[in-house]
């Protein structure tokens, strides 16, 4: 073996041994134990005697020898007395308070909602349908924080609307009956239409100070830090179908402007509109500026507050084509009520800054008796265009894994009741 190699082969030895002496010191300093051994003592041939082990918490022992002027006096010590601690405290930790227990705050996080929404476009009439929310927030890399962990994120949001719903019961009774009314719905009408968006996020700023939370359960232990993040992000709309958007009408008359824009509407009793079919999802893409609020030092998972300042594109209210820019505002807000639960209030508006406004003169027609199809040979359908117009959203949730948890257990509790009343009685 050349000089070289021996040389390169004790480098490599001394490189390793010190690799490895770094984790045995973190585990010492964490553990305050030595490293050489399970049982505290030193290897043999040792010139130091080992160090007496450390008390704990959970009790003291008293040394139990008597010492020499107690025995000459006869007041010897009474046995050995232990000091245990009380009864355990209830468990309080979280990120913020012992994140080597609980975890490191700042760590990815899930949040699920199921709730119903209103939306609609400009100067239209709005609609009302069930929606499932699902949003994944991962951390990367680059500048950790201790509180609200690495500066670079990945986040995706996936969003499933059911068909419009028709309810007009108050609002008390409707929110009662939530869990109900979603059980209710149909599998075939749970998913209309979906919406992904995600990408990137990176902290700008983020306060030191952590502030007290005026919220509404008051609690004196949450804090809170503001961060501001920029954030790029793209994804898809799913359009609807043809037949899921038609709408019937009577033909009006006592609007002539009416045929002068549809005049294939003349001699029929009704007119269908309809979307024109599309081969392509709606894309949409944003970058701009989100505020988030983030809750330290509370027990429960809980999401944090946002509000994003975006600009780009989207397809879906610019005509089905990417055409002029799209002002994207979006706001959540997470309302706790209970140790497990929370309420979520959102709103979203989509806004076209740097178009001129269209102002004409509208139609006004009358809906189609019930039953009437856009195959009526009285009928004549007419294809609209995808909407070139605002859009606004906005709703309330609970969380989707605690209002499965309602349902499901009511469901068992009656199938067991069932079945103790189907045995018979023993004589």
């Amino acid at each position: 073996m050349s000089r070289l190699s021996v040389a390169c082969f004790y480098s490599i030895t001394a490189l390793a041994c010190i690799l490895l002496a770094r984790p045995l010191a973190y585990a010492q300093k964490a553990t305050g134990t030595p490293t050489t051994g399970t049982d505290n003592t030193l290897p043999a041939g040792s010139p130091t005697q080992p160090a007496q082990p450390a008390t704990t918490n959970h009790a003291e022992v008293l040394d139990p020898s008597p010492k020499p002027h107690e025995v000459a006096s006869g007041n010897a010590d009474p046995p050995p007395v232990v000091k245990q601690n009380s009864e355990p405290k209830k468990n309080t930790d979280t990120c913020w308070t012992a994140p080597k227990k609980v975890g490191e705050c700042g760590g990815p996080w899930l949040r699920t909602i199921v709730g119903f929404e209103q939306a609609g476009v400009s100067a239209a009439q709005s609609q009302q349908n069930f929606f499932f929310d699902i949003y994944y927030d991962r951390p990367l890399a680059l500048q950790r924080d201790p509180d609200l962990g690495p500066a670079l994120r990945s986040w995706g949001n996936l969003r499933i609307s059911s068909v419009p719903q028709q309810i007009s019961t108050d609002v008390a009774t409707f929110a009662a009956g939530f869990a109900q009314q979603v059980g209710q719905l149909k599998v075939n009408e749970v998913a209309q239409a979906f919406e992904f968006l995600g990408g990137i996020e990176y902290r700008l700023k983020g306060t030191r100070n952590k502030t007290l939370y005026a919220g509404s359960d008051n609690d004196q232990q949450l804090r809170t830090r503001v961060s501001a993040n920029l954030i790029l992000g793209g994804g898809v709309i799913t359009p609807l179908s043809p037949k899921s958007s038609v709408q019937i009408f009577d033909v009006p008359s006592n609007q002539p402007s009416f045929f002068t824009s549809y005049p294939q509407a003349k001699g029929k009793q009704f007119v269908a509109f309809t979307l024109p079919d599309r081969d392509r999802f709606f894309r949409q893409a944003y970058g701009g500026i989100r505020v988030m609020t983030h809750f330290l030092g509370d027990t429960r998972t809980r999401a944090p507050e946002t509000f994003d300042l975006t600009y780009g594109f989207n397809e879906s209210i610019t005509g089905g084509r990417i055409h002029g820019g799209v002002m994207r505002l979006e706001g959540f807000v997470p309302i706790p009520y209970s140790s497990m639960s929370s309420v979520y209030l959102f709103g979203t508006g989509l806004f076209k800054p740097g178009t001129r406004a269209t102002i004409a003169s509208p139609f006004l027609l009358d809906a189609a008796p019930t039953g009437t199809l856009p195959t009526d040979q009285n009928a004549i359908l007419i294809s609209t265009p995808q909407a070139d117009r605002d859009y606004y959203r906005v709703g309330v949730g609970v969380d989707a894994v605690q209002l499965f948890k309602s349902m499901i257990k009511p469901a068992g509790a009656k199938k067991q009741q069932n079945a103790q009343q189907s045995v018979p009685a023993s004589q």
